[in-house]
């Protein structure tokens, strides 16, 4: 459903000059997303961000573009050490596009989310899934 929701996007908001350059998976798991968003958009950069650090990521080696990274998403230095990821491979250049995708993220992630996506000006999209968001808190 996500790869469907990026290509909507793509086809709605983002002419036929646009280029996708980065995909920024957040809270990935085992990263199977981010691995079928690197075969689907072979020239974007994919990044798959998760805080657990033991999850087998082996298959990362199966695209060229992907990358996997251990982060914390309320980490401090978070959005810029991301700006400067993302920069690297071309966001925020004229043309470029970026998209945030979070799946099932639990509790304040979605909000964090929400919250990257408003911090940083080289992300153009956020898709936007979440499970189970906690009513105890305004996000």
């Amino acid at each position: 459903a996500a790869l469907e929701q990026i290509e909507a996007a793509l086809a709605r908001h983002y002419d036929e000059d646009a280029r996708l350059t980065a995909i920024v998976d957040l809270c990935c798991g085992k990263g199977f997303l981010s691995l079928i968003l690197a075969c689907e958009f072979p020239e974007a950069y994919v990044l798959g961000l998760d805080f657990n650090a033991r999850i087998d990521k082996e298959h990362e080696s199966a695209a060229r573009n992907l990358q996997f990274q251990h982060r914390d998403l309320f980490a401090i230095d978070l959005r810029d050490e991301l700006a400067a990821e993302l920069a690297s491979h071309g966001a925020g250049t004229i043309g470029a596009v970026s998209i945030c995708v979070g799946v099932h993220l639990c509790g304040r992630l979605s909000p964090r989310a929400i919250d990257l996506f408003g911090q940083l000006d080289s992300l153009n999209c956020l898709v936007l899934a979440p499970c189970c968001l906690d009513g105890r808190f305004d996000a």
